[in-house]
């Protein structure tokens, strides 16, 4: 009978010392916050940072923090070499957003022209030589002169229908330098 008195009064003992202590904690203004409830979250975007708002498992109170903007993630989409006549430019998009930034090769204009002879034109008794040049890089080309005309004609008649004694005859004069046009 003794040991059921002495369990009796630390059961007693226990249950007192318990209340007193959910007592105490639920009068006292110490409160550790257990932020645990999520209520909101924004995703961080390439340009704007984002947030998270977290609620306190064992009262009202919340926490907002930021999330940092994670920045633009830029790969080579398009490239175009400079060429005689233009700038070159490389073209890079963000693969997370899908904007598109340009960057130039440099700041002088791309590379010189690198003509090759295409065609020539020789000289005729009406018209000077020519040479047409055109160039490898791009699409250009250039005409000069490479030798003025200084072939005089060398005519003769070329009788079409000879003349009788009761028709004129006909015909045309016909340069015979094989240059002539």
């Amino acid at each position: 009978m003794r040991k059921i008195k002495i369990c009796c009064i630390i059961l007693l003992f226990c249950c007192i010392l318990l209340c007193s202590i959910s007592f105490a904690a639920r009068t006292s203004d110490v409160h550790l916050h257990n932020y645990i409830v999520q209520i909101s979250r924004v995703e961080p975007t390439c340009t704007l940072d984002g947030y998270e708002e977290l609620q306190c498992y064992s009262c009202p109170s919340t926490y907002k923090f930021t999330i940092p903007k994670i920045g633009h993630n830029m790969v080579l989409a398009d490239d175009y070499p400079p060429t005689c006549t233009s700038y070159g430019i490389k073209v890079y998009r963000c693969t997370r957003c899908n904007k598109y930034e340009t960057e130039p090769y440099g700041e002088a204009k791309g590379i010189p022209h690198n003509w090759y002879e295409a065609e020539r034109v020789e000289p005729t008794c009406y018209t000077d030589g020519l040479i047409v040049y055109e160039c490898h890089n791009c699409d250009a080309f250039e005409c000069r002169v490479y030798e003025r005309s200084t072939i005089e004609h060398d005519l003769e008649l070329v009788v079409e229908k000879q003349p009788t004694c009761t028709e004129d005859g006909f015909g045309y004069n016909q340069c015979k330098t094989d240059r002539c046009g």
